[in-house]
């Protein structure tokens, strides 16, 4: 599952270079709140049209997203750098918004896994002592 959600992510990347570089570059796409906004607003002209900050702000805050003014700030900024509407910008951004989900809700499986782990190792008898040992973890 990591190995495929990292294979999303660059998808993901590589897609949205071609839509919207501006926000490829100001966000970090491995965590929720970029991630979120990312399957909102894919193209600039949604964000500096249809959005704006404050509406996003309250769109990503709704969602439990730390520290959404300021994510929202730097899409909207993003999205006002870009004065131009690649090529099939339309198509692409819809496909930017499903990765965006399905990494998402990946991310959210795997979370899902390693906390279902963590309680297994804990539960085993050498679970502690497992742990204690530098290099050990709960995925070893």
């Amino acid at each position: 599952m990591v190995q495929e959600q990292t294979r999303r992510v660059s998808r993901l990347r590589e897609l949205l270079v071609s839509v919207f570089p501006g926000l490829e570059a100001a966000l970090d796409l491995t965590k929720k709140g970029p991630l979120l906004a990312v399957s909102w607003v894919a193209r600039p002209t949604a964000a500096r049209r249809r959005l704006g900050e404050a509406r996003l702000a309250r769109w990503l805050e709704a969602r439990g997203v730390y520290g959404a003014k300021k994510l929202a700030g730097r899409v909207v900024a993003a999205a006002k750098a870009q004065r131009h509407e690649l090529p099939a910008a339309e198509a692409k951004a819809t496909l930017v918004a499903e990765i965006a989900s399905e990494v998402l809700r990946t991310k959210e499986r795997i979370d899902a896994l390693e906390a279902r782990l963590a309680e297994l190792v804990e539960a085993h008898p050498e679970g502690k002592v497992l742990m204690s040992l530098p290099g050990m973890g709960i995925i070893m």
